[in-house]
């Protein structure tokens, strides 16, 4: 498939929504599994393998763009980038990609190399807005 430059609002919206959604769904789940005594701990692990595989799949919406659009500066598209290529490639262990300049303080999650990649679904949503914010910005088709 070439390389994708623009995608249509609809496109970047129904991402954010399903984001939003699959989110709303694990806290429905976790709250009825807290209420029938589940415990805490395997609840926890739970979402963090959950909200660890939902980054693969935000990087899955948007697979095909364009890379020379999106930069190497270590904005919030490039930091999706590299999450899902450590989950996938490196045992979910955070590992930076050569051509981008990741820096910790500025990235969302603050990541170093070698750091574990494991976070939480609030983590999950401030790395889902700003991702949707950075690919709108670079890639949204104008209004």
């Amino acid at each position: 498939m070439l390389a994708v430059t623009s995608y249509p609002r609809a496109h970047i919206e129904t991402g954010r929504a399903r984001l939003a959604d699959q989110v709303a769904r694990f806290r429905t789940l976790a709250a009825a599994s807290q209420a029938a005594g589940v415990d805490p701990d395997a609840l926890e692990a739970v979402e963090g393998d959950y909200a660890t595989t939902l980054v693969v799949a935000l990087h899955a919406w948007f697979l095909n763009r364009m890379r020379g659009l999106e930069g190497k500066d270590g904005n919030p598209a490039n930091e999706v980038r590299v999450l899902a290529a450590s989950i996938i490639d490196h045992g979910a262990v955070f590992t930076s990609e050569t051509p981008i300049r990741i820096d910790a303080a500025t990235t969302v999650l603050g990541l170093e190399p070698g750091d574990p990649v494991r976070i939480s679904l609030d983590e999950l949503e401030r790395l889902g807005t700003a991702y949707f914010d950075e690919i709108e910005a670079r890639y949204g088709e104008p209004r």
